[in-house]
C-alpha cells in the first residue's frame, strides 16, 4: 500500500465524503471518527 496508494490515490487527490444534518457544521464531520475507521486509515497513514 505504501507504494501503491501514491500513484493511484495521491495525497492531493484525496477526498472523503461525510453525511451531516443540514443543521451541523462541516467542522463536525471527523472522516476517521468510528470502529475500525480510524485504526484502519492510521494504520496505512492516510490523513484527511
Amino acid at each position: 500500500m505504501e507504494q501503491l496508494a501514491p500513484r493511484i490515490w495521491p495525497q492531493e487527490s484525496r477526498i472523503g465524503f461525510c453525511w451531516l444534518p443540514a443543521d451541523k457544521s462541516k467542522k463536525d464531520c471527523k472522516m476517521k471518527d468510528g470502529n475500525p475507521f480510524e485504526s484502519f486509515w492510521n494504520e496505512l497513514h492516510i490523513d484527511f
